[in-house]
């Protein structure tokens, strides 16, 4: 999994985090582990980051909420949002009403922003790099 954008998808599951799900067994038997712990998919998340922050301070803050999300400390703590998790398709659990204020609000992120737009099409692009090529 080479493609960074791929990695940050596959890391901002949060089912792949489930203790039910890492209890059984993938394909061919072999054990599974969450996204974090597989270095793979640990330096997509750091590259997309960087590509997608306008700068090094802000790609410090998503390095920060992704270690907050998979260590479940926070608001990903609560018995609440680790059911939805396990629970509820990924793009509805990121984007649901409930999670977008007060205590239990998720990534630091203003939905009506331009610059999100911008990350958007950053993203959008970067689906088409291969990070062996750099």
């Amino acid at each position: 999994m080479t493609i960074a954008l791929h990695c940050l998808g596959l890391a901002l599951t949060p089912r792949f985090y489930d203790k039910n799900y890492l209890s059984t067994k993938a394909s061919g038997g072999i054990p599974r582990k969450p996204p974090n712990e597989d270095k793979e998919v640990t330096n997509g998340v750091i590259e997309a980051f960087k590509r997608i922050s306008e700068n090094e301070e802000e790609a410090q803050m998503l390095r920060a909420q992704y270690a907050r999300f998979h260590m479940k400390k926070g608001f990903y703590s609560r018995p609440e949002a680790q059911i939805d998790a396990v629970t509820t398709d990924p793009i509805d659990w990121w984007f649901s009403e409930s999670y977008k204020e007060g205590p239990s609000k998720k990534w630091d992120m203003n939905l009506e922003s331009a610059y999100l737009e911008a990350s958007a099409s950053r993203m959008e692009d970067m689906q088409w790099e291969n990070l062996d090529e750099d």
